[in-house]
């Protein structure tokens, strides 16, 4: 990969907003320039020769920024590099189930674009922020509360990129 790097996101409550500054960072660190910009705020992809792109999972599914980015860059996001990062804190494991609903989480993306990457990273919740609908569904299926985020995996795979 070489040029300019975009890495854009959809972020609930900010922590897959910190996650893509890491990941940029990190791209930075290797030589590359990288901006950060929220899905939603990205106007065109001119100047960029490389696209990360990031969502949290809310309810099973990628947020709607990230996917109608997805669908709205269609064509350019065809024509060069895209690698794929999803923020969650279910099906963290390794069973065929986890890695059932990994793959559930990025269906609508990978219909639009296929990633030279893929990285699935363990989220944060932090209860303070999320609505009494929320907090409530978290206990019904057992959701974990926390960061559980691993940032040498994050900056890790970022380095990866890089090669």
């Amino acid at each position: 990969m070489a040029g300019k790097v975009l890495v854009v996101y959809a972020s609930k409550c900010g922590s897959t907003g910190e996650i893509a500054r890491a990941l940029a960072e990190e791209i930075a660190a290797r030589g590359r320039t990288a901006e950060v910009a929220p899905a939603e705020d990205v106007k065109d992809l001119a100047g960029y020769s490389t696209v990360v792109l990031g969502s949290a999972v809310r309810f099973g599914q990628w947020l709607a920024p990230a996917v109608e980015f997805a669908a709205r860059f269609h064509e350019p996001l065809q024509r060069m590099p895209v690698a794929i990062f999803t923020a969650h804190i279910m099906a963290l494991g390794e069973s065929e189930e986890a890695r059932a609903g990994r793959q559930a989480y990025i269906a609508p993306v990978v219909k639009e674009i296929t990633p030279v990457s893929t990285a699935f990273f363990a989220g944060k919740v932090d209860p303070e922020k999320l609505s009494f609908l929320e907090k409530s569904i978290g206990r019904i299926v057992g959701s974990p509360e926390g960061d559980l985020r691993d940032w040498t995996k994050i900056r890790g795979w970022a380095a990866e990129l890089m090669i």
